[in-house]
Order: C-alpha cells, then sequence, then structure tokens
C-alpha cells in the first residue's frame, strides 16, 4: 500500500476478529482487539455496534464504481477528519465505505466497501472498484 498498490475489502474491517486456536471460533471481542486496525490501517473500527445501515454512495463513491440507490451495509465507521476518503455514507452519516490512502496516487489504498456477512450481491462493483484509477 505504501508503495501505490490497492486493496478492495467487501467484508469487515481486518484485525477485528479474534479466533479460538483450538475451536476456531470467533472470541468475544474486547475494546483491545478494535485497537488493532488502528495500528496497522490507521482506521479505528469505532461503530462496532451499529449493525446493518442504510448506505449511500457518495459522488466520490460514485465515481469509484459503487452503484446508485442504496444498499444494506455493515459496520459503518466514524473516521477521525482526513484519514479517509469517504466513498458512502449511513443514515447517521457514517462512512459506510471508505477509501485510506497511503501516499499513493488517486485510486490507491485500502479500500473498505460493503462489509457484509452475505456475498456481494454485483461482483461487478468489486471489479469496477478495483479498477478505479487504472491507466
Amino acid at each position: 500500500l505504501d508503495a501505490g498498490g490497492k486493496v478492495v475489502w467487501p467484508g469487515q474491517i481486518p484485525l477485528v476478529l479474534t479466533f479460538d486456536p483450538e475451536t476456531f471460533q470467533i472470541t468475544k471481542q474486547s475494546l483491545s482487539d478494535l485497537e488493532r486496525p488502528k495500528r496497522v490501517l490507521g482506521v479505528a473500527e469505532n461503530n462496532l455496534f451499529e449493525g446493518d445501515c442504510t448506505a449511500r454512495a457518495t459522488e466520490l463513491g460514485r465515481r469509484w464504481g459503487l452503484p446508485a440507490g442504496w444498499w444494506v451495509g455493515e459496520g459503518p465507521i466514524v473516521p477521525e477528519k482526513g484519514t479517509v476518503e469517504i466513498l458512502a455514507t449511513d443514515e447517521h452519516g457514517h462512512a459506510a465505505a471508505w477509501v485510506r490512502r497511503f501516499g499513493g496516487p488517486e485510486g490507491t489504498g485500502f479500500v473498505r466497501i460493503w462489509g457484509r456477512r452475505r456475498a456481494v450481491p454485483d461482483p461487478r462493483v468489486v471489479l469496477a472498484v478495483a479498477e478505479h484509477g487504472l491507466p
């Protein structure tokens, strides 16, 4: 990411979940679990218990390839000012889809979309986001 790469992540923010090494089941989350994404990505999972949300693409999100209209998102964040570019917001104004750039050109960075436990209904959206900014 520091060299200008891109990761499109349609799942829950990485590093939030902890698994029991014997059962491979998700363990109960603690506040320290929520700090791991901040240390690695610079983004805190600080709105974990809001649940499902109605997400709508911003103008920037539409340019990245997110659909018009709305979809059900999960786990929106309340970003610190200037940490992410918001691609979609929920009904509370929280970031339901976003990109965290790491110094690379426009179209690069860690891109979090969707966030639900269900499959993305149209994989072309993931492809469009992945291809955004390519020459």
